[in-house]
């Protein structure tokens, strides 16, 4: 590596690890600017008093694919549907039992104002939680 570039990766390296460490590691607790030298190549002519900006973007989800769908519509996507009362809604929030749907497999259990509360199967005389996606402790 030449000697000029060297000096600019210490400063990105020194920013990085100011960022992922932070003030209890010994790095400034203002990171707006950052004091240290900059290399350049020799055929740019820059005053002496230029200012230099560097900026740090994380581009590791640049190309991720975004979300195509929340939660209720996922599962109400995969799921056939029971709507629950208020009074389901709350005892499927905690995780209790409630009667039979008479749907095969597992259903998604609507809350009244439309959000998925649990993924729910028919286990005989009752049902089971397979996951509660909205729990009372949230």
């Amino acid at each position: 590596m030449s000697r000029l570039k060297q000096p600019l990766l210490l400063v990105v390296l020194a920013l990085s690890l100011g960022a992922a460490f932070g003030p209890a590691h010994g790095a400034p607790s203002d990171r707006s600017s950052v004091v240290g030298t900059v290399g350049y190549r020799h055929r740019i002519a820059l005053p002496a008093d230029a200012v230099v900006t560097v900026s740090l973007q994380d581009t590791t989800l640049a190309d991720a694919p975004a979300l195509s769908y929340t939660i209720d519509e996922a599962c109400l996507l995969a799921y056939p549907r029971r709507d629950l009362s208020v009074e389901e809604a709350e005892s499927a929030r905690h995780g209790r039992t409630l009667a039979p749907a008479g749907i095969a497999d597992v259903y998604a259990a609507v809350a009244p104002d439309g959000q998925v509360i649990a993924l729910l199967a028919d286990d005989g005389p009752r049902t089971r939680s397979v996951v509660v996606v909205r729990p009372a402790t949230l």
